[in-house]
């Protein structure tokens, strides 16, 4: 009993340091990716490069930023529009049904809430509901972790952090630090919004 309680405690140690050491890795990220946000480039030159370097930190199979729009009828739809892949990673950008995809006719209105009430959507998918999963299981996921992106308080859309190899729980660490990296790309979004409007 002693010997299985010191070998469960070091299981949870090892698990711990992992899970603090990749927030590490996403707060420098974040660091990062704000700083440039400092410099005179173009919108997508600096999302790109700050999903790229969200993804890698992250450990995650894909990085994936998604914007929402509304069609004629008042439908809230999201769009992918920037992408980073690990390598052996089919991409995604390419897809058909990630662009113009009714939340709700795709059996995603538990998003429109969740996320437009500024909450995560996170775990293995296998836990999720039937229909979530037949299309998060098509892109090959097998765990995500989804933070909104909110812009002048209208949620904007999200950015979305998939696991194709592994099943994954988020640790509080990793969520909390990429919600800041959320924040880093709507501060890039609002700012290149303000620079149109002047």
């Amino acid at each position: 009993e002693l010997l299985a309680t010191m070998a469960a405690s070091e299981i949870e140690r090892r698990s711990v340091e992992s899970q603090l050491r990749r927030r590490d890795y996403i707060l420098a990220a974040v660091s990062f990716c704000a700083s440039v946000l400092l410099r005179d480039e173009q919108l997508d030159q600096v999302i790109n490069t700050v999903v790229d370097r969200l993804g890698r930190a992250a450990e995650v199979s894909r990085a994936s930023v998604f914007e929402n729009s509304v069609d004629h009828t008042g439908n809230t739809l999201c769009n992918l529009r920037y992408e980073w892949v690990a390598e052996g990673i089919t991409a995604q950008i390419a897809n058909p049904l990630l662009q113009n995809s009714d939340y709700r006719k795709n059996g995603f209105e538990r998003w429109l809430s969740l996320l437009g009430s500024h909450q995560v959507i996170a775990g293995p998918v296998r836990n999720l509901p039937a229909i979530e999963r037949v299309v998060l299981s098509a892109c090959d996921i097998k765990s995500t972790l989804v933070v909104p992106i909110f812009i002048d308080g209208v949620w904007w859309g999200f950015i979305s952090f998939d696991d194709c190899a592994h099943e994954r729980e988020w640790s509080v660490h990793e969520v909390g630090a990429l919600l800041a990296a959320a924040s880093v790309i709507a501060s890039a979004i609002q700012r290149r919004h303000g620079e149109k409007r002047l």
